[in-house]
């Protein structure tokens, strides 16, 4: 197995391990450039998982999930069974996933690092600046029809990285800019039973507010669900007979330039938020 390839992958699986964020396979392919196809990455996450089980760690591949189910695929069974676990039913299989994400949150990754010739005294954060092998940006064009004609939308649960943000944004309207705010929904159904992450009340207006992490295929699909939730409000309140109006969010941590462009052109706030003002004072940017 390419050790520089596995070093890549070290690389971004540690920085999602360190943010609590499980990353798809659709997008760690992206991450490492489309060097490996979504389908064909069980093998380096295997090999990947052996030197981690070699070496007394957690394994690394917990972190790789499928868009839809949020668990990862079948070939996860082999890792599991490498690590001691025998057992078929269901129930156990994703027990023990769930066992070695957690600890995959909590692992020092230095020795694995170290092991794929990658310096382990890289100052916190050094990991996420760099990008070996990165696909370069796509055209909007690209990554609307990718998003067109790829797998549907999954609705598996949400992650823990996405659970902060949003609750995050929650309490921190002012970081939209919005500072009249009576009132505030967190999952907010609609009579279509779409579900906005976020729904605020002002005196003179209500904001929708679609949360996502980033990434340019899901931060587009998020600036197109912000602008439906903002037409479903609207049709709302056209048949309550009310003319208050109705702003659009779309808050992310990374927000790319052509998705930010993108927002611009259909009228929706793109908003960046820094990864540390969740738990530290707020660092907001608009795109």
């Amino acid at each position: 197995m390419d050790i520089t390839l596995l070093g890549e992958m070290a690389l971004v699986l540690a920085d999602r391990a360190r943010n609590r964020d499980p990353i798809t396979y659709g997008e760690l392919s992206r991450r490492l450039g489309g060097a490996v196809a979504p389908e064909s990455l069980g093998k380096p996450l295997g090999a990947l998982s052996k030197r981690c089980h070699d070496l007394g760690l957690p394994a690394m591949s917990s972190l790789v999930v499928q868009r839809e189910s949020r668990i990862p695929g079948d070939g996860y069974r082999e890792v599991a069974e490498l690590y001691g676990c025998s057992e078929t039913e269901v129930e156990a299989w994703w027990g023990f996933w769930e066992n070695q994400l957690q600890a995959c949150y909590e692992a020092d990754w230095s020795p694995l690092l170290r092991s794929l010739g990658i310096a382990a005294n890289e100052p916190e954060g050094t990991h996420e600046r760099i990008r070996i092998g990165e696909k370069p940006t796509q055209s909007l064009e690209a990554l609307i029809e990718e998003a067109l004609t790829s797998s549907c939308r999954g609705s598996g649960g949400e992650s823990e990285a996405h659970r902060q943000l949003k609750t995050y944004v929650c309490g921190r309207p002012d970081a939209l800019g919005l500072h009249s705010v009576a009132d505030m929904f967190m999952e907010r159904r609609f009579v279509s039973g779409d579900i906005v992450d976020i729904m605020f009340v002002g005196a003179d207006g209500y904001a929708v507010v679609e949360v996502e992490i980033e990434g340019e295929r899901e931060t587009l699909e998020g600036l197109f669900q912000a602008v439906k939730y903002r037409a479903l409000l609207e049709a709302e309140l056209t048949l309550n007979r009310s003319t208050k109006s109705v702003e659009a969010f779309l808050v992310a941590y990374d927000i790319p330039a052509v998705v930010a462009e993108a927002a611009r052109t259909l009228g929706v706030k793109a908003i960046k938020v820094d990864r540390e003002s969740v738990a530290y004072p707020v660092n907001v940017e608009v795109g």
